[in-house]
């Protein structure tokens, strides 16, 4: 009897059912949802503000993660410094390989909903899954800031004779040498008054244990008085024209020419009110020990691009 027939029947069967009941699986591709970061320049934050991270997919934003920094760098995604995470990874419920855009916002801590405000750090659009993410950026910041050094005077403008006391702080820039004739020095572009930011002159004293903090007043544009007005100690004075403060060291007639003070620009939220400038800093000027200092129109140095924050942003499976 010639088997052959039935030999090859039984070799297809159980093939044929081999392969139906133990099909080969597909491996399932894994999500692009993971977001690592690393950042540059980035400071703690107080007042009960956090940063935030979004995605933009689709032209629709989505919420990456909340996460704070400490003093030394490093990354938390809770306030108390409990939950260190390496470079920030955020892990998401969507894949977002094809996402186009990535930016840092603040927000109130407290803050639930999922819509971002509109103080954005840093921003960048996704070219093969990475991005590069800086401040001054039409979609961030958007200020166009030149980069250029400005000029500071010492003196007490308002009061009179003027410009006899070295306890004030100027911005501006002598053209004559009468001591009475000046121009506003600095070089800043003009904020709307629906900008979400402002400019602020700062006076620090460099003493121990902690750098103590005075604030000369915020402003808009470099060309007007800034929001001090008319300082305390020169009441029925006309305010100048440009940013500054007389009599700043309120407490004391310690003069600013010394050696222990430095004056300084910042960018700050309109609505962060702090003892402490914001970490956005524009200009900053060591004031050096000048024994005659009238005629003296001195360098406010500016920051410099790779100064502001930026962050590296690449999406992962």
């Amino acid at each position: 009897m010639n088997l052959f027939p039935f030999i090859l029947f039984f070799i297809l069967t159980f093939s044929s059912c081999t392969f139906r009941d133990n099909p080969t699986p597909v491996p399932e591709e894994k999500p692009f949802n993971k977001i690592y970061i690393s950042f540059k320049n980035f400071k703690p934050l107080t007042n009960g503000s956090v940063y935030t991270a979004w995605v933009q997919l689709n032209n629709k934003i989505s919420i990456a993660g909340k996460f704070y920094l400490d003093t030394t760098g490093n990354v938390f995604k809770d306030s108390t410094s409990i939950g260190f995470v390496s470079n920030a990874l955020f892990a998401l419920s969507q894949d977002v390989g094809n996402a186009e855009r990535f930016f840092i916002t603040l927000e109130n801590n407290n803050d639930k909903d999922t819509i971002p405000s509109s103080l954005i750090v840093v921003s960048g659009n996704f070219i093969n899954k990475s991005a590069t993410c800086l401040a001054l950026t039409p979609n961030a910041i958007n200020l166009n800031f030149n980069f250029d050094s400005s000029k500071y005077v010492l003196g007490t403008q308002t009061t009179i004779p003027s410009d006899t006391l070295p306890y004030g702080v100027w911005f501006a820039a002598r053209i004559d040498t009468n001591h009475k004739n000046f121009n506003s020095s600095l070089n800043l572009p003009v904020l709307s008054s629906a900008s979400d930011w402002i400019y602020e002159g700062w006076l620090r004293h460099k003493t121990q244990p902690a750098d103590e903090w005075y604030s000369m007043g915020r402003f808009t544009n470099g060309n007007v008085a800034d929001s001090s007005k008319i300082p305390p100690m020169a009441p029925n004075q006309v305010p100048k024209s440009y940013p500054g403060e007389d009599f700043i060291y309120y407490n004391d007639t310690l003069p600013v020419n010394n050696g222990d003070f430095s004056v300084l620009v910042t960018l700050e939220p309109v609505n962060f009110k702090s003892s402490i400038p914001f970490f956005l800093k524009l200009f900053e000027s060591d004031i050096p020990y000048l024994e005659f200092y009238k005629d003296t129109s001195l360098i406010l140095n500016s920051l410099k691009p790779e100064d502001f924050p930026s962050a590296t942003v690449r999406i992962s499976q």
